[in-house]
Parts: structure tokens; C-alpha cells; sequence
């Protein structure tokens, strides 16, 4: 049977200190060193330094826009 890679997120104290790309099985062994291992395969509010609160990765907060003056 072919082993799934997915997008997994390690996270600490409620931020992602690292994202991988890896199967379960290595998510399941990874997570000893974390708080959680969490799959993020497609979700883009998760990136590393991103906060994990509530069960759920809290979306990346907005860049400035520049209005042209100085």
C-alpha cells in the first residue's frame, strides 16, 4: 500500500514552529517533540510563525497599504 503524504504543521505553545510534508506515520512520531501535530494539507491560514488557537490556524493578518505619501 502507497504511504499518503499530507501537510502537517508542529506546533508550540500555540504557534506553528515548522510545517512538514510527510506521512502519518512520521506526523504520529514527530509529535512527542510538539504540543500538537496538526494536518494542514490545504489550509492557508497555517504558515510557520502563524498562531494555532481554538482548535484552528488564526489567518495571517493583513499587510499595510501604501497610500503614497510620505
Amino acid at each position: 500500500m502507497k504511504k499518503t503524504e499530507q501537510t502537517f504543521a508542529l506546533i508550540s505553545s500555540g504557534i506553528v514552529q515548522n510545517i512538514i510534508v510527510a506521512d502519518q506515520s512520521f506526523a504520529d512520531i514527530m509529535a512527542a517533540d510538539y504540543d500538537s501535530v496538526v494536518d494542514c494539507t490545504g489550509i492557508p491560514d497555517a504558515y510557520i510563525g502563524g498562531e494555532y488557537a481554538d482548535g484552528a490556524f488564526v489567518p495571517r493578518p493583513a499587510e499595510p497599504v501604501a497610500d503614497g505619501t510620505q
